[in-house]
C-alpha cells in the first residue's frame, strides 16, 4: 500500500497549492489534516520492524497500532480544524466528509495488514 498512500499524499498536497495560490490558506489547513494517516503508515512500515523487535509484537500489530494512532490524531486535528469554519452547516459537512474519507482510508489500511 505504499504506492497508494504516496498517491494520496500527492493528491491532497496538489490540492493544498491550489488553496495557497487561490489565497485561500484557511482552506488549505484545513486539508492537511487529511495528510496524518498516509504519512503514519509509510512511516509504520520502516519503523514496524524496529518496535517489533523491542516490544516482541507481530509487525503487523504493530502497524495496525500506529494506523490507529493516526486516525485518532487526524479526527483530533479535524476537530480543532473545523473550528476555523463560521457556518454550522458547513462545519457538519466539513467533518462528515472528511472524517468519513479517513475512517475508510484507515480501514482498508488495516484490513490489509490483517490479511483478510
Amino acid at each position: 500500500m505504499i504506492v497508494e498512500c504516496i498517491a494520496i499524499i500527492f493528491i491532497i498536497l496538489c490540492i493544498v497549492i491550489v488553496f495557497l495560490r487561490a489565497k485561500r490558506t484557511s482552506y488549505a489547513l484545513a486539508v492537511l489534516p487529511l495528510l496524518i494517516v498516509p504519512v503514519l503508515h509509510i512511516l509504520a512500515i520502516y519503523c514496524s520492524r524496529t518496535f517489533s523487535l523491542l516490544f516482541s509484537l507481530d509487525r503487523n500489530l504493530v502497524m495496525i497500532g500506529i494506523d490507529a494512532l493516526g486516525l485518532i490524531a487526524a479526527c483530533l486535528l479535524l476537530g480543532l480544524a473545523s473550528g476555523n469554519i463560521s457556518s454550522k452547516k458547513s462545519r457538519f459537512y466539513y467533518l462528515i466528509l472528511t472524517g468519513a474519507f479517513l475512517v475508510i482510508l484507515s480501514w482498508v489500511l488495516i484490513a490489509n495488514n490483517l490479511k483478510i
